[in-house]
């Protein structure tokens, strides 16, 4: 899977756009390395006099801590429950990127303990949205619910435009305060609106609380549990809604069974744009057929969310928070990995034939990553989702369920005693 969909959306740092690495400001694709045969006109210098290893020190110390903050995320939703540490990671994300501003004027090394701490409190997120899962949705729903994550993929479509108007015309600066802001509004109605279980919501009827609890209380015990830069991750927010709707169609009508089911779109999501990554180094400058492919690798890989990723809350939804963690820190690692996989099989030579090297090394990565899934993968829950290895009796499910339906269905129930 690829990495970039896991990352949280970033805003654009304040000293984009400056030159004095000869690196940061860059058109994307240029040869930094041979001189440029056309004079181009000259570029807006950046407000702040940072270096190459300044800015790539504040761009790492986001990722680093957050790709260390995942297996603390895991433990702390099964502490405190996903309302908490959710939106407590959201709420401090927010507070620092008002604070962000005012920092980079300050100093530098204050940048970098805003974006370290950023990083920590957004490493938290994805453990704490999959332990959710487990008590709220039932597994023949979950493949069409596992699409609501790719909305960061649309909140990034919309935020990149968004931040270039507000550049443009305000400054970077409101960009900060605008993201900053809107995350402690939506922070106000996380706390309102979102329960860690359905028994706690005080809203919830009573009709949906029984169905709910009659179709996962069996797996779940109680406990603590620039437009064009946007447009690919619109594109990919639309396709997870469509192949998670697709796979819960599969199980219910019983055409395939959840194992197949999320192999199969595993399948879609690492042969697939594997396949495509490798076309691309076969493609020249055909600019129109690279997009095409890169469009097309993006958009198949959110099938995942109904494969894999799915599959997490399937085989421990008691524990998926942890379980996600531990997958997850082993997945984001590849934030860092890769480019430095890609320095070496590149040797400072950035000619096409290098980079097919790198195309095939991903392309091989992303069929064996599928192969291991193909041969070890499972929907079925696994026997350590029970704390002491004890599994729930199983419940009567229709007793609890078919007087649901049947008032669904208009049919009166029959009369007893």
């Amino acid at each position: 899977m690829d990495d970039a969909e896991d990352e949280p959306p970033q805003a654009p740092t304040p000293f984009e756009g400056t030159q004095d690495s000869g690196e940061i400001g860059s058109e994307e694709g240029e040869d930094l390395a041979t001189p440029t045969p056309f004079i181009r006109e000259p570029k807006e210098e950046g407000e702040f006099d940072w270096d190459s290893t300044v800015q790539s020190a504040i761009l790492g110390s986001f990722y680093w801590c957050y790709i260390l903050s995942q297996v603390v995320g895991g433990v702390l939703t099964q502490h405190f429950g996903t309302k908490a540490v959710f939106g407590a990671s959201q709420l401090v994300t927010a507070i620092c990127s008002l604070c962000i501003p005012s920092a980079a004027t300050l100093h530098y090394s204050a940048l970098i303990v805003l974006r370290s701490i950023q990083g920590i409190a957004s490493g938290l997120t994805w453990p704490a949205m999959y332990s959710i899962v487990g008590h709220w949705i039932p597994a023949v729903e979950r493949s069409r619910f596992m699409s609501s994550f790719q909305g960061f993929s649309f909140g990034i479509g919309l935020t990149y435009p968004l931040c270039g108007f507000l550049i443009a015309h305000f400054g970077w600066r409101v960009v900060f305060y605008v993201t900053g802001t809107t995350g402690m509004l939506w922070c106000v109605m996380w706390y309102f609106l979102a329960f860690d279980t359905p028994a706690t919501h005080p809203r919830i009827v009573a009709a949906e609380l029984r169905y709910i609890e009659s179709n996962v209380g069996n797996t779940v015990v109680g406990s603590k549990n620039g437009l064009l830069s946007g447009v690919p991750f619109l594109c990919s927010y639309l396709s997870s809604v469509f192949f998670c709707y697709l796979a819960d169609v599969l199980v219910n009508k019983n055409l395939l069974t959840l194992t197949n089911v999320r192999k199969v779109f595993t399948a879609f999501s690492q042969i697939v744009p594997g396949l495509l990554l490798l076309a691309i180094g076969y493609l020249g400058c055909n600019v129109e057929m690279v997009l095409v492919s890169w469009f097309l690798a993006v958009i198949l890989i959110t099938a995942s969310y109904a494969g894999a990723m799915a599959s997490i809350v399937d085989i421990a939804p008691n524990l998926a928070g942890p379980v996600l963690a531990f997958a997850q820190t082993i997945h984001m690692t590849a934030s860092f990995l890769s480019p430095l996989a890609a320095g070496f099989l590149l040797h400072e030579n950035h000619t096409l034939e290098q980079w097919r090297h790198v195309f095939w090394v991903a392309a091989v990565v992303a069929c064996v990553t599928y192969i291991s899934f193909q041969c070890f993968g499972t929907a079925d829950i696994q026997a350590w989702n029970y704390p002491d290895q004890k599994a729930p009796v199983p419940l009567n499910v229709e007793s609890d369920s078919t007087p649901l339906r049947r008032q669904e269905e208009g049919e009166e129930e029959p009369a007893t005693g």
